[in-house]
């Protein structure tokens, strides 16, 4: 039987998980309100059901309750060193201060290391959106794709996301993986014991496989082939090469998956 809850009370109630778990008021606010919306976006495998795992990389202090983030201002750039803040805290705070340059540099970017997994990543795009500003927004992630008859996974599936403000109309928003499907849908189908769709991922050994548990052992398979990989390839230069020059990015564990 499903159950349906109003989306402050359930803001409220994640806000006050994070809270125990260590975060600020503030801050626990901050990263709950993203992922209820995400949820209430309809983008369910990067809303709540994220936050088990989130809570136990705060316990193991991969993830940091309350971080250190320093910050580095150029002209047209910001780099960001998060301090293995949560994804959610470290990219919100990062489009707030893009949208306050932008009101005098124009364009601006930012580049972010030790940062955790953000969650749906088209969420922070639609923030600057909502302020008249178009963006994009890009993560890297650990290598989970690959082609028939690979043999291990070569590159990550890569998440990158655009908004656009539309006059008189809510913003214009793009969130996709480099991938056929998400890797979330796919950990979510192993959840429930549900087979996955025919061409969104092979096993171990590089064959497809419709079976849930096998794909998330395996690798997932790049949206229009060679076109997904090329896509992917570019967000690892951008998010992943250049973002290094702020320090080195701390190594991404299997379950931070991007827009996957």
């Amino acid at each position: 039987m499903k159950r349906r809850f109003a989306a402050e009370a359930l803001t409220d109630w994640c806000a006050a998980v994070l809270r125990k778990a260590g975060l600020t008021a503030g801050d626990a606010r901050l990263v709950a309100e993203l992922m209820v919306e995400t949820e209430c976006r309809g983008v369910r495998t990067h809303g709540l059901i994220r936050l088990g795992t989130y809570l136990d990389k705060l316990a193991s202090g991969e993830y940091q309750a309350r971080p250190d983030m320093s910050w580095r201002q150029r002209p047209g750039v910001l780099d960001l060193d998060a301090g293995d803040a949560m994804g959610q805290l470290a990219g919100a705070r990062a489009i707030d201060r893009l949208c306050a340059m932008a009101e005098t540099e124009g364009s601006v970017m930012c580049f972010g290391t030790r940062l955790g997994h953000l969650g749906a990543v088209g969420s922070y795009p639609l923030r600057a959106a909502r302020r008249g500003f178009f963006a994009v927004a890009m993560q890297r992630t650990p290598p989970m794709m690959g082609l028939p008859g690979y043999r291990g996974p070569v590159i990550g599936n890569s998440p990158l996301a655009w908004a656009c403000p539309v006059p008189d109309q809510p913003p214009m928003v793009f969130d996709m993986a480099c991938s056929v499907a998400a890797r979330g849908h796919v950990l979510r189908a192993r959840q429930r014991g549900e087979p996955i769709e025919p061409g969104w991922a092979l096993d171990a050994d590089g064959q497809p496989t419709t079976d849930a548990d096998a794909a998330a052992r395996g690798m997932l398979l790049p949206s229009g082939g060679h076109k997904g990989l090329g896509l992917a390839m570019l967000v690892e230069c951008l998010a992943g090469s250049l973002a290094a020059r702020t320090g080195q990015p701390r190594p991404v564990a299997a379950q931070d998956l991007g827009a996957g």
